[in-house]
């Protein structure tokens, strides 16, 4: 029948499921044709770990095999990534009895996009 590729996002402690159902593929929905040896996962979240689990779906449940392959892996960190925002840094504040000065240092490269 061919191969099943199943994701599991370990970042965020979700369960497994296909990666058509997360829209995260364009390459690895089910099933994957007999003759496949490979397929592209996409619109990972960056320096995410995640878990790839793939098996075989045989047409005589009796060949299914008993065990089946899974590996763990992170994605990297680009210019390209969002991240959570770091709190910018509060300084030169001053006062006076009507009015409040402040200024702040904006945070880590890549932190926000305007």
């Amino acid at each position: 029948l061919g191969w099943t590729v199943q994701l599991l996002d370990v970042s965020s402690g979700g369960s497994w499921s296909s990666p058509a159902e997360g829209s995260k593929s364009t390459s690895c929905g089910l099933p994957l044709k007999p003759e496949s040896t490979s397929c592209e996962l996409l619109l990972l979240g960056c320096r995410n770990a995640y878990k790839v689990y793939i098996a075989p779906l045989c047409a005589d449940p009796r060949t299914q095999p008993e065990s089946n392959s899974h590996a763990t892996f992170e994605t990297t960190e680009g210019a390209g990534c969002l991240v959570k925002a770091s709190a910018p840094a509060l300084s030169g504040t001053s006062a006076s009895y009507t009015s409040l000065h402040v200024s702040w240092v904006a945070g880590e490269p890549n932190d926000c996009i305007f």
